[in-house]
C-alpha cells in the first residue's frame, strides 16, 4: 500500500520535475520524492481548494491587520 503524500504548491513542481531546478539544494531530494511517485511508494496529492486561494493575485488580497493585544 503506497504512503498517502499531501503537496503544498511549494513543492508540487519540485516533486513533479526535479530535473527542472538543478541549482535548487533540495533537488536531490525532491528526485528521491518524485522516483517513489513514479514507482508507487508514494501516492501524492495536492488541495485543489489550496490552489484556488493561491491564485488569488496579491493585490486582490485582504490586507489583515495584526491581532488586537489584551
Amino acid at each position: 500500500m503506497p504512503l498517502r503524500v499531501t503537496f503544498d504548491t511549494n513543492v508540487l513542481d519540485l516533486a513533479c520535475r526535479p530535473e527542472r531546478f538543478p541549482k535548487d539544494p533540495r533537488q536531490p531530494l525532491m528526485k528521491k520524492v518524485h522516483d517513489a511517485l513514479a514507482s508507487g511508494q508514494l501516492e501524492g496529492f495536492y488541495s485543489v481548494t489550496m490552489l484556488t486561494i493561491e491564485g488569488i493575485m496579491r493585490q486582490d488580497r485582504v490586507t489583515c491587520s495584526p491581532a488586537p493585544r489584551l
